[in-house]
């Protein structure tokens, strides 16, 4: 069993590390003194509060393209491109969180974009005439079909490759017929 006793200079309280495990507290004299004996002086280390604090957010604009995720039901999908505005954006923490939209619940019809809102975006932003995006929805389509066959055939797959594994041994073994 390991024990460190792990001060904080700022605090009047001890951390005791027993074995990986941090016990926290305010411990009398005697406490103090019985579990500094049991206490190895190579294992001592600071107990710190860890905080975070931010100043400034940056925020970057990325474009916004004519995406290929075959889970869109209706119209075009849209995806977010590599490039981005070369000027950031730079706001305060609090005026960033002033200017932000008020939270949403994350459920899934509340991040749906409308299929004509996403086309109407995507022929802004791109430049892409309808017969352009009507013709990568045709793709995404068929992406789709097959990810849906996929899973259609899904159960069958432990055949299929029991199946492969005996074709590959026949051929194995009219191959080392016809060379002998």
């Amino acid at each position: 069993m390991e024990v460190a006793l792990v001060e904080d200079s700022n605090s009047t309280s001890m951390c005791f590390n027993v074995d990986g495990l941090i016990i926290e507290g305010d411990h009398d004299m005697s406490y103090r003194q019985s579990a500094e004996s049991m206490i190895d002086t190579s294992t001592k280390s600071m107990c710190r509060r860890k905080s975070v604090s931010f100043g400034e957010v940056e925020v970057r604009e990325y474009e916004r393209i004519l995406g290929d995720n075959p889970s869109t039901k209706n119209g075009p999908p849209l995806g977010i491109g590599w490039n981005y505005l070369p000027e950031p954006t730079t706001l305060t923490v609090d005026d960033f969180e002033s200017l932000r939209l008020p939270k949403r619940k994350r459920n899934s019809s509340a991040l749906v974009v409308p299929d004509f809102v996403r086309e109407h975006i995507i022929r802004r932003h791109c430049g892409l005439s309808r017969t352009q995006i009507r013709t990568e929805i045709k793709f995404v389509e068929l992406a789709r079909k097959e990810r849906q066959h996929t899973i259609a055939t899904l159960h069958f797959e432990p055949c299929q490759e029991l199946w492969e594994g005996i074709r590959r041994k026949i051929k194995k073994a009219v191959k080392i017929s016809r060379a002998a």
